[in-house]
């Protein structure tokens, strides 16, 4: 079916199959709030480790996705998408039945494979399907669908957590992956295949390489120290194959990564304002999540409606953003939407341990809403300047970058909030055991047991404990608590000074016609039969 066929029809119809792929694969990534926490305790693995879980899915999402948004373009989108879903449907059966931690990390690198092959592919039907002053509306209720995937993902991830096990919430996905495979393959039109070009295996580990021991160097900042010789080894290296990648793919005659894109100012300055916003959302919300699972009174359950609200918020983001951004000039509803985000930062920084839950669901929401405005916002002005055969690559390219801002924030701020929450730990549990009136003589082993989490506790500090009436994990968590609030307080201030980043750049925004505007601007002025303005003066 060629693209004339396809226009004469009802865009929508096919593109709903599309809106249930990006609702599966966001529900799935949601599901990951809920459960984090649980399999960190499952595999018996510290918090600052277990960014693990987000960096491999994200490697190889972000990797791959420029790589198969440029092979979807030479042998046809459908095709690439139906892979992706066969790969996707394949690991989550495969997480679901890990017997340990790194078949688990491995199960969730295919995952991100799969998700790679899907949502490239899909977000250029977008541009495909509709006409340029549509697209703003499609690309609204696209980012609104995959938020609602994501709600939901969070509402029954906790629920499923909760009474099921981990285990249930990889079958549950693996289960509607099959549906949604079923769906596409039925429903979705292919699109013309380009000339092939040879595949950039040069390019492609390049990028692998370098992103990798990027996005490694936060988690062995918080297991071995910013000084370690292995930190800034890795540190080096992805830098130099950073640069390597960078000029290979400006001479190489057939990049799966045009790195044009990235000289246009308006495609390069509002993806970086979604990166670094990404950034700080995700070490924001992981943190949060950390923290209401263990608050008195939390727990995955309402961990999971935490994330729904915040998906849910991003739902509202992607419906309204579409409208609002067809309506008045981008760059205008970019700078307020950032104005707002750093309201919903000031507000994260007075958490506390009395902190109200809708507080807190109102504080996330707040920026998950103008968050997900920025995306959709910066999502169209980005693709005006990429030209119609090459949608896959540049669509890749800009869900590329954007998608290194999660692995890197929520890698970068569970490192963050793991390592201030373990330094306060020690604090903490003096000021608790003293509280408690505990001997200090006592003191040193008090700390060796909050090392290993009360699994290991001294006998003649049992013995002490046992005197006093006091359990020792009912100080180590009130511990755990305190440290967790210091924690997030100092999170909130550095992410604030930090948003000041990407409030400057919004100044460097091209200020962009609006096309409503335009367009009625053009129909009322007088024209000919040839269409040409007549000319009314007297």
């Amino acid at each position: 079916m060629n693209k004339e066929m396809t226009k004469q029809r009802s865009p929508w119809v096919p593109f709903l199959s599309l809106l249930f792929a990006a609702f599966v694969v966001v529900e799935a990534m949601a599901f990951q709030m809920p459960v984090l926490p649980v399999i960190t305790r499952e595999f018996g693995i510290p918090v600052a480790l277990s960014g693990l879980i987000a960096l491999c899915y994200y490697l190889a999402h972000t990797v791959f996705g420029p790589v198969f948004g440029h092979i979807a373009d030479q042998i046809g989108r459908k095709k690439i998408v139906l892979i992706g879903f066969s790969i996707f449907a394949f690991a989550e059966f495969m997480a679901a039945l890990s017997p340990n931690f790194g078949f688990f990390l491995f199960a969730r690198f295919i995952q991100g494979v799969g998700a790679a092959c899907i949502i490239p592919a899909a977000l250029s039907y977008a541009s495909y399907l509709f006409p340029a002053q549509k697209r703003g509306t499609a690309f609204g209720v696209y980012s609104g669908i995959s938020a609602l995937g994501a709600a939901a993902g969070g509402i029954f991830g906790g629920m499923l957590v909760g009474n099921l096990g981990w285990h249930s919430v990889y079958y549950f996905t693996g289960t509607i992956s099959i549906i949604g495979l079923i769906l596409v393959w039925a429903t979705l039109p292919e699109t013309e295949s380009k000339e092939r070009t040879p595949f950039d295996f040069i390019g492609s580990l390049l990028l692998l390489t370098s992103i990798g021991s990027l996005l490694s160097v936060t988690l062995l900042i918080a297991n071995v120290g910013l000084t370690s010789p292995l930190t800034i080894g890795v540190f080096a290296l992805g830098i130099l194959l950073a640069i390597l990648f960078w000029f290979y793919e400006s001479k190489t005659k057939h990049p799966f990564l045009d790195v044009s894109f990235l000289k246009n100012r308006k495609f390069i300055v509002p993806l970086l304002i979604v990166f670094m916003l990404s950034i700080y959302f995700q070490g924001i919300i992981y943190s949060t999540v950390f923290f209401t699972t263990l608050k008195p009174g939390g727990g995955p359950e309402i961990t999971g409606m935490l994330t729904s609200f915040i998906y849910l918020s991003s739902t509202l983001a992607g419906f309204i953003g579409g409208k609002i951004i067809d309506t008045f000039r981008i760059k205008r509803v970019i700078v307020t939407c950032v104005i707002g985000y750093i309201f919903g930062l000031i507000m994260f920084s007075q958490f506390s341990i009395n902190t109200a839950f809708w507080y807190i669901t109102l504080t996330i929401s707040i920026m998950a809403l103008t968050n997900g405005i920025i995306v959709v916002a910066a999502m169209k002005m980005a693709m005006t300047t990429v030209p119609e055969e090459k949608l896959g690559s540049g669509s890749g390219t800009f869900i590329m970058i954007r998608d290194i801002g999660t692995p890197t924030g929520q890698t970068a701020g569970l490192s963050l909030f793991g390592a201030i929450s373990a330094s306060s730990l020690s604090l903490a549990i003096a000021d608790q055991s003293k509280n408690a009136g505990i001997d200090e003589r006592f003191l040193p082993a008090i700390q060796d047991a909050a090392v290993t989490s009360g699994k290991t506790v001294d006998p003649s500090l049992t013995e002490h404990l046992n005197q006093l009436g006091i359990k020792f994990m009912d100080i180590f968590n009130s511990a755990q608590l305190d440290g967790m609030i210091l924690a997030l307080n100092k999170m909130g201030i550095i992410v604030l000074v930090l948003a000041a980043i990407p409030l400057i750049l919004t100044f460097f925004l091209p200020n962009l016609p609006n096309e409503k505007a335009n367009k009625t601007k053009e129909e009322i002025i007088p024209q000919d039969m040839s269409g040409s303005p007549l000319n009314t003066s007297k």
